[in-house]
């Protein structure tokens, strides 16, 4: 008859593996953290050292705290060392409210760790690459408002120049001999609105460009103005001026 093997004793669980004398053993966050009893009370009281003297604590068991693991670590490291070293990726601010909780010492004492040429290096790239990304922002937002100072501009001049041409048209009588509105194509000339960005006489080349840049606005802020009318209306403008050429609407 073959002998049964012997069972296996079961592996405690990382967990509730029982601890060496003198040590403490804290889970934050999810992870575990040890440290000597005795480190702990040599820095008086503090809120680990509370939690130490609880009458109901388990002295083989680990102890939950809230907190936050990864600063928790520079929590343990005052006990060791009685100053806090941080590196830069923690800030200041959210070290010192955890000090706060864990009742440590108001002068307690915590650095930054000196950057290193590589890591200040990065800084600076940070740093550029942020201005840089401000400033473009900056460009796109100033441009837009360029864009739509100049459209406003030129919608104004345009408006300026529809009613010049529709009063011009009333002048050469649109009523006919039998009272019949005219129509056919009108030469208005060259009209001698100053106009925003505009230099140089009527026959100079920028007065020539921005005409003819707003002819299109011209013509429909004509159509509007002679729609109520009955009339249809296109408008250009040419060498010798203003040029608009009516028709009566189609019912």
């Amino acid at each position: 008859m073959s002998q049964r093997s012997p069972k296996r004793a079961r592996q405690a669980s990382p967990i509730n593996d029982p601890l060496p004398n003198g040590l403490v053993r804290f889970r934050v966050d999810g992870e575990r953290f040890e440290i000597l009893e005795q480190t702990l009370r040599a820095k008086g009281d503090t809120f680990l050292v509370t939690v130490l003297d609880d009458p109901w604590r388990d002295d083989a068991k680990e102890i939950c705290v809230e907190g936050n693991k990864e600063r928790f670590r520079y929590i343990l490291d005052w006990y060791r060392y009685g100053s806090i070293l941080l590196p830069r990726s923690i800030g200041l601010a959210e070290m010192k409210r955890d000090c706060a909780f864990f009742q440590l010492p108001e002068d307690v004492q915590i650095k930054h760790e000196s950057a290193t040429l590589a890591q200040g290096v990065r800084m600076i790239a940070d740093l550029r690459k942020n201005i840089q990304e401000q400033c473009a922002e900056m460009t796109r937002i100033a441009k837009k408002d360029i864009v739509d100072a100049e459209t406003k501009i030129l919608d104004a001049d345009a408006q300026i120049i529809a009613a010049w041409i529709v009063e011009r048209l009333a002048q050469r009588s649109l009523k006919g001999p039998e009272d019949q509105p005219q129509h056919g194509c009108f030469l208005l000339g060259k009209d001698s609105h100053k106009l925003k960005n505009e230099t140089g006489s009527s026959n100079s080349d920028s007065f020539l460009r921005l005409r003819v840049a707003l002819a299109p606005r011209v013509e429909q802020a004509v159509k509007q103005l002679v729609d109520k009318h009955g009339y249809d209306a296109k408008a250009a403008y040419g060498s010798n001026g203003w040029a608009c050429t009516l028709c009566p609407l189609s019912h």
